[in-house]
């Protein structure tokens, strides 16, 4: 497995080599526990990735957000958009925890509720 870099606090994510489809499968794993908690996979009826969570798993905003900017970062990379890295800072225009996206020649780009 290939680990997909980001900074969130509690999970973080895996890609399975051993995955044989065209697309890529996503481990989505407990930092502190170390036990995977869902995954993001390709969803062929809506084309596009989808986050598959574990049955009784709780998930709060600050993970969702983690897990929908590493399915952004997917559906770029599958657009041919190759963002270099995915980096969590403050969003200049709200100043929340957002993330901004590092596309390769595209600089930096604000949050989506600001841009």
């Amino acid at each position: 497995m290939s680990e997909i870099e980001t900074d969130s606090k509690y999970i973080w994510f895996d890609v399975d080599e051993s995955y044989t489809g065209k697309t890529k499968l996503v481990k989505v794993i407990s930092k502190r526990l170390n036990i995977v908690l869902g995954e993001i996979r390709w969803y062929g009826p809506w084309r596009q990735y989808a986050f598959h969570p574990l049955d009784k798993t709780v998930w709060n905003n600050g993970c969702l957000e983690d897990v929908k900017a590493v399915i952004k970062w997917l559906m770029d990379e599958r657009r041919g958009i190759k963002p270099r890295t995915i980096v969590y800072s403050p969003c200049p225009g709200c100043e929340d925890r957002r993330y901004i996206w590092d596309h390769e020649g595209q600089g930096t780009l604000a949050c989506p509720d600001c841009s």
